[in-house]
């Protein structure tokens, strides 16, 4: 009899222990996610916005195909239509939808995540000047690599538990 309520309880322990560390384990991963994406996006909205558009207001326009990036640049009209881009490793023409067009024109910016060509990237639209709008697209692999190095970390420390 008090062996098997030894093994009861045990049990009942054991699960409690495996059930917290697996919701710590959760909120961790999702904390290291959310603040990465954090990082990225103030990364994209303060340093590239800037960088962006130092160099369209103080070169010309058309300089911008010759710039070699990894990140997309883009100078967009007011209808969508692509007036010039940089050069790199990513390549695409996005079909700017009306609402974030609009939205930019008036001076907000307007952050997205879209999949293009099986990569994910995070893109930003905002008011260049009274006649464009810059595109900035980063790419999101390394972000994926890091969550993929997180998980991978943990699934390998789960075992560690049950000892």
């Amino acid at each position: 009899m008090i062996q098997s309520t030894k093994h009861k309880l045990t049990l009942i322990f054991s699960s409690v222990i495996l059930a917290f560390s697996l919701c710590v384990l959760g909120i961790g991963f999702y904390f290291h996610h959310q603040s990465i994406y954090d990082a990225l996006e103030d990364d994209l909205i303060i340093e590239g916005k800037q960088e962006f558009t130092t160099h369209f207001f103080y070169s010309d326009i058309d300089s911008f195909n010759e710039l070699a990036e990894d990140d997309v640049f883009q100078v967009l009209d007011y209808q969508g239509k692509l007036i010039t881009s940089t050069y790199g490793r990513h390549q695409f023409e996005l079909t700017a939808e009306a609402i974030h067009l609009e939205k930019a024109i008036k001076g907000e910016d307007v952050l997205l995540k879209r999949s293009i060509k099986g990569e994910t990237f995070l893109i930003l639209y905002f008011k260049l000047s009274d006649e464009y709008i810059g595109l900035i697209a980063v790419s999101m692999e390394q972000l994926e690599e890091y969550q993929e190095a997180f998980l991978m970390m943990t699934l390998l420390t789960l075992p560690g538990l049950f000892l």
